[in-house]
């Protein structure tokens, strides 16, 4: 068994304030600011769930593009397929992705594809994405990514010379080719062969990644699952039924712990 290396973050010192606002208990008020919460309004926010404000879809870069063109795709009756990823996070993204999406389309035009730990590891892999694609019992329009397909430049360059619509939701670290890339001046997503190259994961439709955040905003921690439920949350709104969505968050706590 490989032996475990445990990293302690440093103990530091909160706040007179900090301690007064969570009843002077002093470890209480240690083990927050450790974790990032070291001020009162941040406490009180991650203690009190009255005083929590969740943060709106569309704060997360591309997201609203996202949906839009996912809608639309429902609209066209367009065939879907999920592509996951096979840890706890994205097993219940492509769960809520599933489940959501059913009650929005016929659930025969939806496929998932979850990746075999031990044939296909992480990722999409180009050869299986393909072979996927030519045996599918339905012809697929759109790909809907979850936990994963920031990297996977091959991939998406494969689905999007075969005419698919591709559509990437993840969280993980950004790969070099993003290195210079700022979001709000650069366009992300939606980006020519010409002029990113044939295999660059900026040919995707949408892009959604919290990594695209500012260093300090607090959505650059959501998990994979967590952005497939901002996700549907902007998608529901769009098809006038925001707040069923809130059935699915059992998916999302477990995914997030």
């Amino acid at each position: 068994m490989t032996e475990q290396h445990w990293s302690l973050r440093p103990p530091g010192t909160p706040s007179a304030d900090l301690v007064a606002e969570v009843g002077g208990h002093p470890l209480v008020a240690q083990l927050l600011a450790q974790r990032g919460y070291t001020t009162p309004t941040q406490a009180r926010a991650f203690l009190d769930p009255t005083a929590y404000t969740p943060a709106p879809p569309s704060r997360l870069f591309g997201l609203v593009d996202a949906a839009a063109i996912l809608y639309d795709a429902i609209r066209r009756d367009q065939n879907i397929l999920v592509w996951g990823d096979f840890d706890v996070d994205g097993q219940t993204s492509t769960s809520l992705l599933v489940a959501a999406l059913h009650k929005l389309i016929d659930p025969a035009r939806i496929r998932y594809h979850v990746p075999n730990r031990f044939t296909e590891s992480h990722g999409i892999k180009p050869d299986k994405l393909a072979a996927l694609l030519d045996n599918a019992d339905i012809p697929i329009h759109v790909i809907l990514t979850c936990d994963t397909g920031i990297a996977e430049g091959p991939a998406i360059g494969l689905a999007k010379d075969r005419g698919l619509t591709v559509l990437v939701t993840d969280h993980h670290d950004l790969p070099p080719e993003f290195a210079d890339v700022i979001p709000g001046r650069d366009l992300l997503a939606g980006q020519d062969a010409s002029l990113v190259g044939a295999e660059s994961a900026r040919r995707a439709d949408a892009l959604v990644n919290p990594k695209f955040q500012p260093a300090d905003d607090p959505l650059r921690t959501l998990p994979g699952v967590g952005v497939a439920y901002k996700l549907i949350q902007e998608l529901y709104r769009l098809a006038g039924c925001l707040g069923e969505e809130e059935e699915l968050l059992d998916l999302v706590a477990l995914g997030i712990v």
